[in-house]
């Protein structure tokens, strides 16, 4: 998580940095199941047509989703040494610090 260690500074850092993301995506991983579900029923679909024992337009996505997995794959072939880098954590910021003020640059 880039922004770890400002979790804990204050229930507003805590809300807006960690929970508020973490329900956005749980809501997006329900949203997305939901609709795999629906999809999968080849009534559902407006042509009503079936491939592969599923509605179309699931296959379709499933496709595209293999698609981009092969393009990754490329990319992590391609590009080792991007991938190699670790992870990092944003700068800490002085809990007084208002908005719109210069944040002191970390020496590398």
């Amino acid at each position: 998580m880039y922004f770890r260690r400002q979790l804990g500074r204050s229930a507003r850092d805590f809300v807006t940095l960690g929970l508020a993301p973490l329900i956005g995506s749980l809501a997006l991983v329900f949203v997305l199941g939901k609709s795999a579900v629906d999809l999968a029923d080849p009534a559902a679909s407006a042509g009503g047509t079936e491939w592969l024992g599923l509605g179309a337009p699931l296959v379709i996505a499933l496709a595209l989703v293999l698609v981009g997995l092969a393009g990754m794959l490329a990319a992590r072939i391609a590009h080792p040494a991007f991938f190699a880098a670790r992870p990092e954590a944003a700068p800490e910021v002085p809990p007084d610090a208002s908005i719109g003020e210069a944040l002191p640059v970390p020496a590398a």
